[in-house]
């Protein structure tokens, strides 16, 4: 029986996700205070036009 491509994709997305996570926490924790306050703003400001 060969795996159904969901039960592979599934898990792949899930990791990638943690790694680009653990990836912007990385690049956060490296900012200065202002860098810092100004992604935080443009983030917050990406969210609002998605929704």
């Amino acid at each position: 029986m060969k795996p159904k491509i969901k039960e592979i994709v599934t898990p792949l997305i899930k990791y990638e996700k943690k790694i680009r996570i653990g990836y912007h926490e990385k690049a956060f924790d490296l900012m200065d205070e202002d860098n810092k306050i100004e992604s935080l703003l443009s983030s917050f400001d990406g969210q609002k036009e998605l929704e």
